[in-house]
């Protein structure tokens, strides 16, 4: 049921959010992530 409930509450988000928006927050957070990967190693 978590499971659910959290893929709704994503698909919403998505839905109400322009792609251009989610594609830019996407590739902030893969930055962000191989920064913190590269500082922890």
């Amino acid at each position: 049921m978590v499971s659910q409930s959290s893929i709704t509450s994503g698909h919403t988000k998505s839905a109400s959010i322009p792609m251009g928006l989610t594609q830019q927050l996407e590739a902030d957070a893969v930055l962000n992530t191989g920064q913190t990967v590269r500082g922890d190693h």
